[in-house]
């Protein structure tokens, strides 16, 4: 088990900023950086924001929703999501 080389901290939407359209992404850690084979992004969508259904073959991902729903098709079944409770 490798060690992590260095502790990172980021405030809400910190990192390296993209726009696709009316989608803000913040990068925090990108596949390659450092140890380990992962992304970590964070996003602020607008509310009725969408992206076509799509695939990543090669990948998983997780969301954590802080605030509002956020529609998913898995498998062909449409799921909404609500506020993740601590």
């Amino acid at each position: 088990m490798s060690e992590t080389k260095r502790l990172l901290h980021f405030r809400s939407m910190e990192g390296k900023p993209y726009q696709v359209g009316p989608l803000g992404i913040a990068f925090k850690r990108a596949d390659g950086e450092d140890e380990g084979s992962f992304s970590l992004f964070e996003a602020l969508e607008p509310p009725g924001a969408n992206v076509a259904v799509h695939r990543h073959d090669t990948w998983q991902e997780t969301f954590i929703v802080l605030d509002g729903d956020f529609e998913f098709e898995v498998a062909g079944e449409r799921r909404s999501v609500g506020r993740w409770e601590i």
